[in-house]
């Protein structure tokens, strides 16, 4: 049983961590598309990788701690990130307009 809650709240703290990422990291980065901004893009990247990684130790660092099982908690919150980060960069991109 530690397991599984310690997979519901990683699952949980990785989904949040995604979403304001793509709230406030991504939605302001992909909002132009022109050659100008791909630094900007680049930038996020960086930014992203770091606030994932920051994110993740948080959970190793705390793992004395937490009442539920750390290890649990880590892959979910690796796999939530993964799934939910290219949902809200792809939300946030801007749309291919059909050119005639």
């Amino acid at each position: 049983m530690e397991y599984l809650i310690g997979a519901i709240a990683g699952l949980i703290y990785g989904g949040i961590v995604a979403f304001l990422k793509g709230r406030f990291l991504w939605k302001r980065s992909l909002e132009s598309d022109t050659p100008e901004h791909l630094g900007g893009v680049m930038a996020a990247s960086a930014i992203s990788f770091a606030v994932n990684v920051l994110a993740l130790a948080l959970i190793f660092f705390l793992r004395g701690v937490l009442p539920f099982h750390w290890a649990a908690a880590l892959i979910a919150a690796a796999v939530a990130v993964s799934v939910i980060q290219p949902y809200m960069i792809s939300r946030y991109k801007p749309k291919e307009t059909a050119e005639e």
